[in-house]
């Protein structure tokens, strides 16, 4: 089964916690919870309105030390938060991980020489892949010359642009796992029924 990783809008959406349910009914394998600039209050309204029975499928963009407090033990480091707090400090990832032997962390990069220098995390996020939705302008890798590394010991998340037209490629390429974004909220009260037939796609 190829495992799928939806990440919220940046924006908050009407109805928005019923969709993330929705989601996870559907197959959502984890849901990462990102809205830059949000306030504590929004950000764990949303996050409390999530079924309990999947709370531990939610990873946080922000707020990491009020998620842990709550139970939350994963955790995502923006490219930018990762270099300038692992930059600060070379323990931060090593204490975060030994603070509970169940946290995860995950982190982005934009070029794959950096992929196997990141230890402290589980995965990475790897894009854009294919041409952004949520970010139109922003252009995809040239798969004509793409090769992924066999030998990349960090677990690779392609996103970018994924769609239910390109899915298989993203897996025909070697990619460990694919996130899905702008597909989904282009068309917020059709999320659920894109998601499946983007896994029924990717699962062939």
């Amino acid at each position: 089964m190829k495992e799928l990783i939806v990440i919220s809008s940046a924006e908050y959406i009407a109805g928005e916690i019923a969709l993330v349910n929705g989601l996870f009914d559907a197959g959502m394998g984890l849901f990462h919870l990102r809205k830059p600039g949000t306030l504590l209050v929004s950000y764990r309204t949303l996050l409390n309105g999530i079924n309990p029975d999947f709370r531990d499928k939610v990873v946080l963009h922000q707020f990491h030390e009020s998620g842990a407090l709550e139970g939350i033990h994963r955790f995502h480091f923006s490219e930018a938060e990762r270099q300038r707090l692992w930059t600060k400090d070379q323990r931060f990832g090593s204490e975060i991980k030994g603070s509970s032997a169940s946290t995860i962390l995950s982190t982005s990069i934009h070029s794959l020489e950096q992929a196997d220098e990141l230890m402290d995390f589980d995965y990475v996020f790897f894009g854009p892949v294919f041409d952004s939705i949520s970010k139109p302008g922003r252009k995809g890798i040239d798969l004509h010359h793409f090769i992924l590394p066999v030998h990349l010991k960090a677990k690779l998340v392609a996103l970018g642009g994924i769609t239910q037209d390109n899915i298989a490629e993203v897996f025909d390429l070697g990619f460990d796992k694919a996130a899905v974004l702008g597909a989904l909220w282009n068309n917020p009260s059709e999320a659920p029924s894109t998601f499946k037939q983007i896994s029924k796609n990717a699962n062939g």
